[in-house]
Protein backbone atom coordinates (compact mmCIF):
# COMPACT_ATOMS: atom_id res chain seq x y z
CA UNK A 1 0.00 0.00 0.00
CA UNK A 2 1.40 3.33 -1.15
CA UNK A 3 0.64 5.52 2.11
CA UNK A 4 -0.47 9.61 0.65
CA UNK A 5 -2.19 10.20 4.36
CA UNK A 6 -1.46 12.54 7.15
CA UNK A 7 1.68 10.35 8.20
CA UNK A 8 3.27 6.95 7.83
CA UNK A 9 1.72 3.14 8.55
CA UNK A 10 5.34 2.59 9.74
CA UNK A 11 6.51 4.23 13.29
CA UNK A 12 9.02 5.97 12.10
CA UNK A 13 11.74 5.77 14.52
CA UNK A 14 14.81 8.12 14.58
CA UNK A 15 16.60 4.49 13.48
CA UNK A 16 13.90 3.57 10.50
CA UNK A 17 14.58 6.97 9.40
CA UNK A 18 18.41 6.79 8.73
CA UNK A 19 17.55 3.69 7.26
CA UNK A 20 15.72 5.01 4.64
CA UNK A 21 17.72 8.10 3.90
CA UNK A 22 20.59 5.54 3.94
CA UNK A 23 18.25 3.65 1.51
CA UNK A 24 17.87 6.37 -0.65
CA UNK A 25 21.83 7.55 -0.68
CA UNK A 26 22.29 3.88 -2.04
CA UNK A 27 19.66 4.81 -4.49
CA UNK A 28 18.34 0.68 -3.77
CA UNK A 29 15.39 0.48 -5.08
CA UNK A 30 14.24 -2.62 -4.30
CA UNK A 31 14.42 -1.76 -0.67
CA UNK A 32 12.99 1.63 -0.73
CA UNK A 33 9.93 -0.40 -2.81
CA UNK A 34 9.25 -2.99 0.38
CA UNK A 35 9.39 0.08 2.35
CA UNK A 36 6.32 1.93 0.09
CA UNK A 37 4.69 -1.07 0.39
CA UNK A 38 4.81 -1.41 4.33
CA UNK A 39 3.27 2.38 4.24
CA UNK A 40 5.94 4.70 4.31
CA UNK A 41 4.86 8.46 3.66
CA UNK A 42 6.13 9.94 0.62
CA UNK A 43 5.11 13.49 2.78
CA UNK A 44 7.20 12.68 5.67
CA UNK A 45 9.48 15.48 7.04
CA UNK A 46 13.11 13.93 8.01
CA UNK A 47 13.79 15.36 11.32
CA UNK A 48 15.60 13.18 13.63
CA UNK A 49 18.45 14.12 15.75
CA UNK A 50 20.76 11.56 13.59
CA UNK A 51 20.80 14.36 11.13
CA UNK A 52 23.08 16.52 13.00
CA UNK A 53 25.24 13.69 13.33
CA UNK A 54 25.71 13.63 8.96
CA UNK A 55 26.19 16.93 8.24
CA UNK A 56 28.76 16.81 11.28
CA UNK A 57 30.82 14.28 9.85
CA UNK A 58 30.68 15.49 6.12
CA UNK A 59 30.08 19.83 6.42
CA UNK A 60 29.67 19.68 2.70
CA UNK A 61 26.42 18.16 2.79
CA UNK A 62 23.38 20.18 2.32
CA UNK A 63 21.06 20.49 5.31
CA UNK A 64 18.23 18.31 4.60
CA UNK A 65 16.32 18.49 8.00
CA UNK A 66 12.30 18.98 7.77
CA UNK A 67 12.69 18.18 3.65
CA UNK A 68 10.24 15.55 2.49
CA UNK A 69 11.02 12.28 1.49
CA UNK A 70 11.23 13.52 -2.76
CA UNK A 71 13.14 16.23 -2.18
CA UNK A 72 15.57 13.94 -0.29
CA UNK A 73 15.63 11.82 -3.04
CA UNK A 74 16.65 14.57 -5.50
CA UNK A 75 19.31 15.49 -3.24
CA UNK A 76 20.85 12.37 -3.32
CA UNK A 77 20.56 11.89 -7.04
CA UNK A 78 18.45 8.34 -6.24
CA UNK A 79 17.22 7.78 -10.35
CA UNK A 80 16.09 4.42 -9.49
CA UNK A 81 14.18 4.74 -6.68
CA UNK A 82 13.05 8.22 -8.30
CA UNK A 83 12.00 6.45 -11.64
CA UNK A 84 9.32 4.19 -9.28
CA UNK A 85 8.48 7.04 -7.06
CA UNK A 86 7.92 9.97 -9.44
CA UNK A 87 5.34 7.90 -11.62
CA UNK A 88 3.01 8.30 -9.06
CA UNK A 89 0.37 11.12 -8.78
CA UNK A 90 1.03 14.20 -6.59
CA UNK A 91 4.66 13.87 -6.11
CA UNK A 92 5.06 17.30 -7.33
CA UNK A 93 2.84 18.66 -4.39
CA UNK A 94 5.38 17.57 -2.00
CA UNK A 95 7.79 20.36 -3.14
CA UNK A 96 8.19 23.50 -2.22
CA UNK A 97 5.76 25.35 -4.20
CA UNK A 98 5.22 22.37 -5.70
CA UNK A 99 8.25 22.99 -8.14
CA UNK A 100 10.16 19.84 -8.36
CA UNK A 101 11.98 20.66 -11.72
CA UNK A 102 13.19 23.88 -10.04
CA UNK A 103 14.60 21.88 -6.73
CA UNK A 104 16.43 19.63 -9.20
CA UNK A 105 18.14 22.68 -10.99
CA UNK A 106 18.10 24.19 -8.21
CA UNK A 107 20.55 21.07 -6.55
CA UNK A 108 22.52 20.92 -9.69
CA UNK A 109 20.69 17.56 -11.08
CA UNK A 110 20.52 17.14 -14.58
CA UNK A 111 19.63 13.86 -14.88
CA UNK A 112 17.23 13.99 -12.26
CA UNK A 113 15.39 17.52 -14.32
CA UNK A 114 15.37 14.44 -17.41
CA UNK A 115 13.50 12.30 -15.63
CA UNK A 116 11.32 14.53 -13.81
CA UNK A 117 10.34 15.75 -17.21
CA UNK A 118 9.98 12.42 -18.97
CA UNK A 119 7.21 11.79 -15.94
CA UNK A 120 5.35 14.56 -16.69
CA UNK A 121 6.61 17.27 -14.50
CA UNK A 122 6.03 21.01 -15.25
CA UNK A 123 9.24 22.27 -16.77
CA UNK A 124 8.23 26.40 -15.94
CA UNK A 125 7.40 25.56 -12.88
CA UNK A 126 8.64 28.91 -10.46
CA UNK A 127 9.84 27.90 -7.28
CA UNK A 128 8.69 31.14 -6.17
CA UNK A 129 9.79 33.61 -8.87
CA UNK A 130 12.56 31.95 -10.25
CA UNK A 131 11.75 29.44 -12.92
CA UNK A 132 14.35 26.45 -13.26
CA UNK A 133 16.01 27.44 -16.43
CA UNK A 134 17.03 30.46 -14.51
CA UNK A 135 17.86 29.01 -11.53
CA UNK A 136 20.31 26.77 -13.48
CA UNK A 137 21.32 30.10 -15.36
CA UNK A 138 22.33 31.83 -12.52
CA UNK A 139 24.12 28.51 -10.89
CA UNK A 140 26.59 28.74 -14.26
CA UNK A 141 24.93 24.81 -14.43
CA UNK A 142 25.26 24.22 -18.15
CA UNK A 143 24.11 20.79 -18.02
CA UNK A 144 21.21 21.65 -16.15
CA UNK A 145 20.67 24.50 -18.99
CA UNK A 146 20.81 21.27 -21.62
CA UNK A 147 18.42 19.35 -19.79
CA UNK A 148 15.86 21.75 -19.58
CA UNK A 149 16.10 23.08 -23.11
CA UNK A 150 16.74 20.24 -24.67
CA UNK A 151 13.35 18.73 -23.44
CA UNK A 152 11.92 20.95 -26.21
CA UNK A 153 9.53 21.76 -23.38
CA UNK A 154 11.53 24.50 -21.33
CA UNK A 155 10.08 28.51 -22.18
CA UNK A 156 13.35 30.35 -21.83
CA UNK A 157 10.93 33.66 -21.60
CA UNK A 158 8.40 32.33 -19.73
CA UNK A 159 6.85 35.56 -17.72
CA UNK A 160 6.62 36.12 -13.77
CA UNK A 161 3.97 35.45 -12.27
CA UNK A 162 2.02 38.80 -12.66
CA UNK A 163 2.77 38.19 -16.59
CA UNK A 164 5.01 40.69 -17.05
CA UNK A 165 8.88 40.54 -19.14
CA UNK A 166 11.28 42.03 -16.54
CA UNK A 167 14.36 43.73 -17.76
CA UNK A 168 16.85 41.70 -16.48
CA UNK A 169 15.96 38.52 -14.73
CA UNK A 170 15.62 36.23 -17.49
CA UNK A 171 17.82 33.43 -18.23
CA UNK A 172 19.04 34.45 -21.58
CA UNK A 173 19.92 38.05 -19.91
CA UNK A 174 21.85 36.72 -16.31
CA UNK A 175 23.71 34.15 -18.51
CA UNK A 176 24.79 37.20 -20.75
CA UNK A 177 25.80 39.15 -17.59
CA UNK A 178 27.40 36.39 -16.29
CA UNK A 179 29.90 36.04 -19.76
CA UNK A 180 28.67 32.57 -20.18
CA UNK A 181 28.33 32.07 -24.13
CA UNK A 182 27.79 28.66 -24.38
CA UNK A 183 24.48 28.79 -22.28
CA UNK A 184 23.62 32.07 -24.14
CA UNK A 185 24.24 30.19 -27.72
CA UNK A 186 22.30 26.86 -26.31
CA UNK A 187 18.95 29.53 -25.45
CA UNK A 188 19.39 31.39 -28.77
CA UNK A 189 19.77 28.58 -30.84
CA UNK A 190 16.81 26.98 -28.91
CA UNK A 191 14.44 30.15 -29.48
CA UNK A 192 14.58 33.53 -30.36
CA UNK A 193 13.16 36.52 -28.61
CA UNK A 194 13.95 39.84 -29.87
CA UNK A 195 13.28 42.21 -27.03
CA UNK A 196 15.40 39.97 -24.75
CA UNK A 197 18.25 39.41 -27.32
CA UNK A 198 18.61 43.15 -27.19
CA UNK A 199 18.76 43.87 -23.04
CA UNK A 200 20.79 40.77 -23.18
CA UNK A 201 23.09 42.52 -25.36
CA UNK A 202 23.25 45.65 -23.35
CA UNK A 203 23.83 43.54 -20.44
CA UNK A 204 26.65 41.71 -22.29
CA UNK A 205 28.43 45.40 -22.82
CA UNK A 206 28.06 46.36 -19.20
CA UNK A 207 29.43 43.45 -18.05
CA UNK A 208 32.54 43.81 -20.38
CA UNK A 209 31.75 40.76 -22.62
CA UNK A 210 32.39 41.50 -25.91
CA UNK A 211 32.27 37.58 -27.57
CA UNK A 212 28.74 37.97 -26.05
CA UNK A 213 27.71 41.22 -27.22
CA UNK A 214 28.97 40.75 -30.74
CA UNK A 215 26.99 37.13 -31.10
CA UNK A 216 24.05 38.64 -29.80
CA UNK A 217 24.30 41.54 -32.82
CA UNK A 218 24.88 38.44 -35.15
CA UNK A 219 21.39 37.04 -33.86
CA UNK A 220 20.23 40.16 -34.11
CA UNK A 221 21.17 41.63 -37.52
CA UNK A 222 20.08 38.16 -39.13
CA UNK A 223 17.05 39.10 -41.18
CA UNK A 224 16.77 42.41 -39.69
CA UNK A 225 15.48 45.06 -42.11
CA UNK A 226 18.15 47.00 -43.74
CA UNK A 227 18.29 50.63 -42.37
CA UNK A 228 15.63 49.54 -39.72
CA UNK A 229 16.10 51.52 -36.42
CA UNK A 230 13.49 49.53 -34.01
CA UNK A 231 14.11 47.81 -31.18
CA UNK A 232 18.15 47.95 -31.70
CA UNK A 233 20.63 48.00 -28.70
CA UNK A 234 22.28 51.22 -29.69
CA UNK A 235 22.87 51.62 -26.13
CA UNK A 236 25.43 49.48 -25.30
CA UNK A 237 27.50 51.56 -27.39
CA UNK A 238 28.07 53.68 -23.41
CA UNK A 239 29.27 50.71 -21.69
CA UNK A 240 31.09 49.38 -24.97
CA UNK A 241 33.23 52.29 -24.46
CA UNK A 242 33.75 52.21 -20.79
CA UNK A 243 34.97 48.10 -21.13
CA UNK A 244 36.97 49.21 -24.57
CA UNK A 245 35.01 46.78 -26.97
CA UNK A 246 36.77 48.11 -30.12
CA UNK A 247 34.53 45.90 -32.55
CA UNK A 248 31.38 46.53 -30.64
CA UNK A 249 32.17 49.96 -30.79
CA UNK A 250 33.42 50.30 -34.82
CA UNK A 251 30.45 47.60 -35.44
CA UNK A 252 27.40 49.90 -34.39
CA UNK A 253 28.98 53.21 -35.92
CA UNK A 254 28.99 51.18 -39.06
CA UNK A 255 25.59 50.51 -38.91
CA UNK A 256 24.40 53.73 -37.32
CA UNK A 257 26.83 56.74 -37.38
CA UNK A 258 24.50 58.57 -35.48
CA UNK A 259 25.45 56.67 -32.25
CA UNK A 260 28.33 58.84 -31.62
CA UNK A 261 26.34 61.71 -30.56
CA UNK A 262 23.83 59.68 -28.96
CA UNK A 263 23.35 60.22 -25.26
CA UNK A 264 22.66 58.00 -22.14
CA UNK A 265 22.54 58.06 -18.60
CA UNK A 266 24.11 61.30 -18.60
CA UNK A 267 26.98 60.13 -21.58
CA UNK A 268 28.16 60.28 -24.96
CA UNK A 269 30.63 58.41 -26.45
CA UNK A 270 33.61 60.88 -26.16
CA UNK A 271 32.19 61.78 -22.60
CA UNK A 272 32.66 57.98 -21.48
CA UNK A 273 36.19 57.50 -23.14
CA UNK A 274 37.11 60.74 -21.41
CA UNK A 275 35.81 59.28 -17.98
CA UNK A 276 37.91 56.25 -18.42
CA UNK A 277 40.85 57.82 -19.51
CA UNK A 278 40.95 55.59 -23.12
CA UNK A 279 42.69 58.09 -24.77
CA UNK A 280 42.56 56.00 -28.09
CA UNK A 281 38.95 55.78 -28.19
CA UNK A 282 39.04 60.04 -27.66
CA UNK A 283 41.39 60.68 -30.54
CA UNK A 284 39.29 57.71 -32.28
CA UNK A 285 35.78 59.76 -31.54
CA UNK A 286 37.24 63.14 -32.48
CA UNK A 287 38.50 62.16 -35.90
CA UNK A 288 34.96 61.05 -36.63
CA UNK A 289 33.58 64.62 -35.27
CA UNK A 290 32.48 64.07 -31.66
CA UNK A 291 31.80 67.45 -30.46
CA UNK A 292 34.92 68.70 -27.68
CA UNK A 293 33.59 71.82 -27.49
CA UNK A 294 29.84 70.50 -25.56
CA UNK A 295 27.78 72.94 -24.33
CA UNK A 296 24.66 73.24 -22.36
CA UNK A 297 23.26 74.81 -26.08
CA UNK A 298 24.66 71.73 -27.60
CA UNK A 299 22.49 69.25 -29.47
CA UNK A 300 22.62 65.50 -28.89
CA UNK A 301 20.56 62.09 -29.95
CA UNK A 302 18.34 60.72 -28.08
CA UNK A 303 17.09 56.84 -29.26
CA UNK A 304 13.20 56.04 -28.49
CA UNK A 305 13.70 52.62 -29.42
CA UNK A 306 12.13 53.12 -32.79
CA UNK A 307 13.97 56.00 -34.02
CA UNK A 308 16.09 58.68 -33.23
CA UNK A 309 15.67 62.44 -32.50
CA UNK A 310 17.85 65.32 -32.12
CA UNK A 311 17.45 66.98 -28.59
CA UNK A 312 19.46 70.48 -27.44
CA UNK A 313 20.60 69.87 -23.72
CA UNK A 314 17.97 71.91 -22.22
CA UNK A 315 15.68 69.91 -23.33
CA UNK A 316 17.13 67.12 -22.11
CA UNK A 317 17.69 68.39 -18.52
CA UNK A 318 14.13 69.01 -18.30
CA UNK A 319 13.20 65.54 -19.19
CA UNK A 320 15.90 64.29 -16.82
CA UNK A 321 15.08 60.43 -15.80
CA UNK A 322 12.15 60.50 -18.52
CA UNK A 323 12.50 57.53 -21.55
CA UNK A 324 12.25 59.79 -24.56
CA UNK A 325 8.99 60.30 -26.54
CA UNK A 326 7.78 57.16 -28.03
CA UNK A 327 9.86 54.70 -25.88
CA UNK A 328 6.56 53.88 -24.04
CA UNK A 329 5.15 52.20 -26.98
CA UNK A 330 7.77 49.94 -27.52
CA UNK A 331 6.80 47.78 -24.35
CA UNK A 332 10.68 46.75 -24.52
CA UNK A 333 13.34 46.50 -21.96
CA UNK A 334 15.56 48.65 -22.78
CA UNK A 335 17.73 50.86 -19.98
CA UNK A 336 16.76 54.13 -22.13
CA UNK A 337 17.40 57.16 -20.32
CA UNK A 338 17.37 60.81 -22.47
CA UNK A 339 19.97 62.53 -19.32
CA UNK A 340 22.03 65.96 -20.31
CA UNK A 341 25.36 64.28 -20.42
CA UNK A 342 28.89 65.54 -19.06
CA UNK A 343 31.39 67.52 -21.38
CA UNK A 344 34.32 65.84 -22.32
CA UNK A 345 36.38 68.47 -20.49
CA UNK A 346 34.22 67.75 -17.16
CA UNK A 347 34.52 64.04 -16.97
CA UNK A 348 38.39 64.24 -17.96
CA UNK A 349 38.95 67.04 -14.96
CA UNK A 350 36.83 65.18 -12.65
CA UNK A 351 38.50 61.64 -13.13
CA UNK A 352 41.96 63.02 -13.35
CA UNK A 353 42.67 62.22 -16.75
CA UNK A 354 45.43 64.70 -17.19
CA UNK A 355 46.49 63.22 -20.87
CA UNK A 356 42.84 63.37 -22.02
CA UNK A 357 42.77 67.15 -20.19
CA UNK A 358 45.97 68.65 -22.01
CA UNK A 359 44.30 66.96 -25.60
CA UNK A 360 40.95 69.14 -25.11
CA UNK A 361 42.92 71.33 -24.14
CA UNK A 362 45.17 71.82 -27.19
CA UNK A 363 41.91 71.56 -29.34
CA UNK A 364 40.64 74.94 -27.79
CA UNK A 365 37.93 73.69 -25.32
CA UNK A 366 36.72 76.50 -23.18
CA UNK A 367 38.15 76.12 -19.77
CA UNK A 368 35.16 77.53 -18.17
CA UNK A 369 32.43 75.88 -19.46
CA UNK A 370 32.32 72.18 -18.17
CA UNK A 371 29.88 70.57 -16.38
CA UNK A 372 29.51 67.30 -14.59
CA UNK A 373 26.39 65.21 -15.02
CA UNK A 374 27.07 61.35 -14.23
CA UNK A 375 25.83 60.40 -11.18
CA UNK A 376 27.71 61.07 -7.99
CA UNK A 377 27.52 61.06 -4.50
CA UNK A 378 27.53 64.10 -2.59
CA UNK A 379 28.13 66.18 -5.95
CA UNK A 380 28.02 70.11 -5.24
CA UNK A 381 25.84 71.41 -7.55
CA UNK A 382 27.83 73.93 -8.73
CA UNK A 383 30.11 71.65 -10.80
CA UNK A 384 26.71 70.74 -12.99
CA UNK A 385 26.32 73.91 -15.16
CA UNK A 386 29.27 75.92 -16.51
CA UNK A 387 31.90 75.36 -13.89
CA UNK A 388 35.37 76.09 -14.58
CA UNK A 389 37.35 73.00 -15.25
CA UNK A 390 40.21 73.26 -12.48
CA UNK A 391 37.39 73.77 -10.01
CA UNK A 392 36.34 70.36 -10.61
CA UNK A 393 39.87 68.96 -10.79
CA UNK A 394 40.03 70.29 -7.00
CA UNK A 395 36.53 69.21 -5.58
CA UNK A 396 37.57 65.64 -6.80
CA UNK A 397 41.21 65.59 -5.49
CA UNK A 398 43.16 65.33 -8.59
CA UNK A 399 46.33 67.78 -7.75
CA UNK A 400 47.81 67.58 -10.82
CA UNK A 401 45.56 68.24 -13.37
CA UNK A 402 44.52 71.46 -11.27
CA UNK A 403 48.39 72.53 -11.40
CA UNK A 404 48.09 71.88 -15.28
CA UNK A 405 45.00 73.78 -15.48
CA UNK A 406 46.47 77.01 -13.72
CA UNK A 407 49.10 77.33 -15.80
CA UNK A 408 47.01 77.92 -19.07
CA UNK A 409 43.80 79.45 -17.20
Amino acid sequence: MLNYGPQSVLELTDELEEEIFKTIAADDAEKFNSLLEQGLFLGHHFSGSWIGDILRNDPENINFYHWTVPQVIVLKNALKIADKVFSLQHVQTLFPYKAAVAEAALLGKADMIRLMISKGFEPNKKRHTEPPLLIAVISGNYECCEALVGSGLCNPYVKDRYGRIGKDDRPLGEAARQGRLDIVKLIVEFKKDKKTLVRAAVLAAENGHEEIALYLLDSLDAGRKKGSTHEYPYHMAIPAVKHRMANVIERLLRIEPRILDLVDNNRTMLSAACEHNHIDLVEYFVGLGADVHATDSSKYIVYSGKGFASCASEELFEACNLPPTGAGDMRISLPLYSQTPSSPLAEAAANGNLEIVKILVGMGVKLDTAYIKSPRFGMDRKLTCEAPAINLARAYGHEAVAEYLSTVS
